[in-house]
């Protein structure tokens, strides 16, 4: 148990700000159970954990509750899904992790788009190998949590180890609510060492990362714009059916006007 003590703060900081700032930075944590948090003042006490999260995001100031809860109806659903639930996609490149399309198993392509077209969420499982300089390669893998609900922003959250990496330059998907949760081990490791102290960050040329990792910014990469790369796979996809449909559509009109034409010409020579 850690206890923060304030004794001397600005008066304008209110136990409002300090539950905003535990709901936004914290709320994954706290869904799966790992973390509970109290907050107290004299006259207050208010304790946050899986059970009251909502309750307490629903009580913030302005529409910033509201705003949150799609992201925690979200994270709810992701924080314990079954392995059977999870589309594998195969394994990247062993030597460098790259995306592509190919990625994605072929038999899984229309069912993944159908899912996000009905606003029903996808749980994705990317796997990869960590190299990092002097030591064996490690097989790892992160999850990808995604539905599509016209989320303008479309800016997916980054959580590694339970911690949310608030300033990720990540790819957006527009319309698309994405988590994006790294708990395995060589990855979560990679990506720690590449954040910046205060751990908002992931860094590239940050002096513990850089020259660590075979390919390392690559890393960095490919889970920063998995999102991204998913939907414009999928949405692909779509514009392929859409333009195999107009084709048989086409060869059906053109099928149906040679008959025409045929049978017309028949009852003139009658």
């Amino acid at each position: 148990m850690v206890s923060v003590v304030i004794p001397y703060i600005d008066p304008d900081f209110t136990i409002n700000h300090l539950k905003e700032a535990v709901v936004l930075g914290y709320f994954y944590p706290i869904l799966t159970g790992v973390l509970t948090v109290t907050v107290e003042t004299p006259t207050e006490k208010v304790e946050i954990n899986a059970e009251s999260i909502v309750d307490v995001a629903l009580g913030l100031e302005g529409n910033l509750g509201k705003e949150l809860l799609p992201v925690i109806d979200l994270a709810e659903w992701a924080a314990f899904r079954p392995s059977q639930d999870f589309i594998k996609l195969k394994p990247c490149n062993l030597e460098c992790p790259e995306w592509s399309d190919d990625l994605i198993p072929t038999e899984q392509l229309k069912p993944m788009l159908e899912k996000l077209k009905r606003g029903e969420r996808l749980a994705v499982r990317a796997s990869l190998n960590v190299r990092e300089k002097g030591k064996p390669s490690r097989a790892s893998h992160f999850d990808v949590f995604l539905r599509q609900d016209g989320f303008d922003s479309g800016r997916p959250v980054f959580i590694r180890e339970g911690i949310i990496i608030s300033d990720v330059r990540g790819t957006r998907a527009r319309g698309i609510r994405s988590l994006v949760v790294i708990d395995n081990k060589p990855i979560a490791s990679l990506l720690g060492d590449s954040e910046n102290p205060a751990h908002t960050q992931w860094q590239k040329d940050s002096s513990n990362f850089r020259g660590k990792y075979y390919y390392g910014p690559d890393y960095i990469d490919f889970v920063t714009k998995i999102v991204a790369r998913l939907v414009q796979a999928l949405s692909a996809q779509e514009q392929e059916e859409d333009w195999d449909s107009c084709f048989h559509l086409a060869r059906l009109s053109s099928h149906l006007q040679r008959n025409y034409y045929t049978c017309s010409a028949r009852g003139q020579t009658r």
